[in-house]
């Protein structure tokens, strides 16, 4: 029987987040060639699973959101709709696109 530490099962989940933040990273920069973005990735998934935001291409449309308006958890009304558990991660930030592009939220408010 094959067992898999603790330890182990770590250091894959780490390789896994690192492999993501790459590709993410490189999407970026093909859209964005002149945004320093590392660090901004990094905070992004972070911010983002949180949230219950996992999958690859939800990720990078939080990613996107971050860059245009900042940092959704640093606002009232983005907190109250990323903390809806009822919410799938999709709705979620089908949600914050809408509130910003028919002026119902401020991202620096």
């Amino acid at each position: 029987m094959l067992v898999i530490r603790a330890e182990q099962m770590n250091a894959f989940r780490l390789q896994l987040t690192a492999d993501l933040a790459k590709r993410l990273l490189a999407r970026l920069a093909e859209i964005y060639p002149d945004q320093p973005a590392a660090a901004l990735v990094d905070t992004a998934i972070a911010g983002a699973r949180a949230y219950g935001i996992t999958a690859e291409d939800h990720l990078f449309q939080y990613l996107e959101f971050v860059l245009h308006y900042g940092d959704p958890r640093d606002t009232k009304w983005a907190c109250e709709i990323l903390q809806q558990p009822d919410l799938s991660a999709e709705e979620k930030l089908r949600l914050l696109d809408g509130c910003v592009l028919f002026g119902m939220g401020r991202a620096s408010a």
